[in-house]
């Protein structure tokens, strides 16, 4: 009777937090809100998160391997950390926890090559009159070629007013190099807003579905990511669009939709592949942790989320030219213009 008290002593401690209604399980002290949170905490995730069955991952699984480290934590720092091991799993960009200290925890992000460099980009502007009206974009003008670089999709950093009196002043040029290279993302509607002076119609980007019930598989009817053509006047002349890792969220929207446009031609390198909507919960401690509920697709719905969308010219970060003080991606762009 002793030896089978033991075994199921045991088992219990390595089962470790109550993952459905069952009182939490207590290590050693605090385990047991510990546990309470942690239990929480998954399960919003098994409710909301839209990419178990797109990355393959074993929820439950997750759920048995780290309710055994957190029915052994007595600490705050040790329960995020093993959170944060847990989420490592899910390979997003957009799930991410902040402390109740305040501290920003990203579980992963990918150790990709990026086809910018700032010092090198910052000499390149320097050559040329680049204006700059905030730290979110810029232009210049250089042998009838225009360029914009938006740096992030900051609504109060880049005034569409702004943003249209520059385009006035490109509407001569013989083509525009768009440059989001180094853009993390940002607000949508207005990359949409900003691709709606490229189209005759309207600016479509892709498609979207939301988790929408109990079931890993529950989701919303498709439905269009789509924006509509604005100002007085759309830019139909060649556009060179620049892109590459550095680029998730937003900014793949934006590349989704130029991409497709007859007019625009995209080189550089494969985007970052880190695109949904992300929704914010909060633990009953102040942690706050954010979970992506969105499926989005590109224009001939290929799911972006971890393969990203791939230019249509592949133009090589050769390190040897960078090294020379050579944006390789930047050249290729101003070369192709100068031909036509």
């Amino acid at each position: 009777m002793k030896i089978r008290l033991l075994l199921v002593l045991s088992l219990m401690f390595l089962i470790g937090c109550g993952k459905n209604d069952e009182p939490a399980i207590t290590g050693p002290d605090n385990a047991g809100i510990y546990c309470a949170d942690f239990d929480t905490l998954w399960k919003k995730y098994d409710r909301y998160y839209v990419f178990f069955d797109h990355k393959k991952v074993e929820w439950n699984s997750a759920y048995y391997k780290y309710s055994g480290q957190i029915a052994k934590v007595n600490n705050y720092n040790d329960f995020i950390s093993s959170v944060r091991n847990m989420l490592t799993e899910l390979k997003d960009v957009h799930v991410w926890l902040k402390s109740k200290n305040g501290e920003f925890v990203q579980p992963f992000f990918p150790a990709y090559t990026v086809n910018w460099n700032k010092v090198l980009w910052q000499s390149y502007m320097s050559k040329y009159s680049w204006r700059q009206p905030s730290a979110s974009w810029g232009w210049f003008i250089k042998d009838s070629i225009g360029y914009i670089a938006v740096l992030t999709w900051n609504k109060d950093g880049i005034l569409l007013q702004q943003f249209d009196s520059t385009l006035d002043s490109l509407r001569n040029c013989k083509g525009i190099i768009f440059d989001i290279r180094m853009n993390g993302g940002g607000y949508g509607p207005l990359a949409g807003s900003i691709g709606g002076r490229f189209v005759p119609e309207k600016f479509q980007c892709g498609f979207y579905q939301i988790r929408s019930g109990d079931k890993h598989d529950d989701l919303t009817p498709m439905a269009p990511i789509e924006y509509p053509k604005r100002g007085d006047w759309q830019f139909t002349k060649p556009v060179i669009l620049l892109m590459g890792r550095g680029c998730y969220s937003t900014s793949e929207i934006f590349a989704a939709g130029m991409t497709k446009l007859p007019n625009c031609i995209s080189i550089g390198d494969t985007t970052g592949g880190g695109l949904s909507n992300s929704r914010q919960f909060t633990l009953k401690d102040g942690t706050i942790y954010s979970i992506s509920d969105q499926l989005i697709y590109d224009t001939d719905k290929n799911i972006v989320e971890s393969q990203g969308i791939p230019p249509q010219v592949i133009v090589e970060w050769n390190l040897n030219e960078v090294n020379a003080g050579k944006d390789p991606v930047l050249d290729y762009a101003l070369n192709l213009l100068r031909s036509k």
